[in-house]
């Protein structure tokens, strides 16, 4: 039941980033902002919706996954997730080599 409320806030969340970005988008094209952001889908998007609403706000995606082969299914899933709320839908393919930069040790302490 946990693991169906967090995939709901997921969802809930990434359709706001999306309504978000579509304003953005619509907003400087001249246009108006006519994309409903539904910010009361869930408990996140209330909590975050000021954060939305900042002006000069920017979004970071962190995903972790796992390097293992047994793991390739949920892996791939976290990615098509992350690249779905940044709009990169596209960019995973199964198959396709990717290249990952390591953090360094320096990088990693700043984290």
């Amino acid at each position: 039941k946990e693991s169906a409320e967090i995939n709901a806030s997921l969802w809930a969340l990434k359709e706001c980033v999306r309504a978000r970005a579509l304003n953005d988008l619509h907003a400087e094209e001249g246009g108006k902002t006519s994309v409903h952001v539904p910010y009361r889908s869930s408990n996140l998007t209330r909590i975050l919706r000021e954060s939305f609403e900042r002006d000069g706000a920017k979004l970071c995606v962190i995903a972790t996954v796992a390097p293992n082969a047994t793991d390739t299914e949920h892996t791939m899933e976290t990615l098509r997730t992350v690249s779905g709320i940044v709009g990169f839908e596209n960019l995973i393919n199964e198959g396709e080599a990717h290249s990952v930069t390591p953090i360094s040790a320096k990088e990693e302490n700043m984290i």
